[in-house]
């Protein structure tokens, strides 16, 4: 008998063993073994040797398992925090603007389409008041306001009117300033207006409060002039 090629081969048997061992338990320690990442994404191991997804564009989760709408859609400046959002209705990705902004970039103070000068006709009841001219004018304090100067146009100091956009084709009017130099005429409630994006026309109503505890519902047309 040959005991040195037993020894041989006692030994390779041995090694091989060890090596299949170690090889074996290599495999069952890599965290990504039986972690699954879908849609293209890829297993890693972080820095907790924990398996984690490497996701393709387009896809997050945990597996990449869901789908990212929208993601290759860029907005410009001055939209939401949210943009771009999709719209199950339409089946469409949309850049929403901030307070104040319009235009296909975001780019365009709805305010702008405002500001001029105006011819103002009131009527409240079933009295119409003469005309007078009002001019609009910005604010200095903040983009989504403007000022009508000589709102009412009744008395001989007409009322300065506070407004703010709503959207981009109403406003509301917020505060009355200086309303006939003595504080008698309070413009109250939840007071609107609108324009018309094709004439420019500005409608609003609205109601006026006086001392003797009567008021006055009225309708204001500015026509630009």
């Amino acid at each position: 008998m040959n005991f040195a090629r037993m020894k041989t081969l006692t030994f390779s048997l041995v090694a091989t063993m060890i090596f299949g061992a170690l090889l074996f338990n290599s495999c069952t320690d890599d965290p990504c073994l039986t972690f699954v990442c879908e849609n293209g994404g890829t297993c890693i191991v972080n820095e907790f040797d924990l398996p984690e997804c490497d996701c393709l564009d387009g896809f997050e989760g945990d597996n990449c398992d869901v789908e990212v709408l929208c993601f290759d859609v860029t907005c410009p400046d001055n939209v939401t925090a949210d943009s771009p959002l999709y719209d199950e209705i339409d089946d469409a990705c949309y850049c929403y603007c901030n307070d104040g902004y319009e235009g296909e970039n975001c780019d365009q103070l709805i305010r702008e389409k405002y500001l001029g000068q105006y011819s103002g006709e009131d009527v409240c009841g079933t009295e119409t008041y003469p005309i007078y001219t009002a001019n609009i004018v910005p604010s200095t304090v903040d983009d989504k306001r403007f000022i009508i100067n000589g709102f009412g146009g009744f008395d001989l100091i007409p009322a300065n009117v506070i407004c703010e956009i709503v959207d981009a084709n109403q406003f509301q009017l917020i505060r009355l300033v200086s309303p006939d130099g003595a504080g008698n005429r309070v413009i109250e409630g939840v007071t609107w207006g609108t324009i018309n994006p094709d004439t420019g026309i500005i409608s609003v109503t609205w109601k006026v409060d006086y001392p003797d505890n009567t008021f006055e519902e009225c309708t204001s047309i500015l026509t630009p002039q």
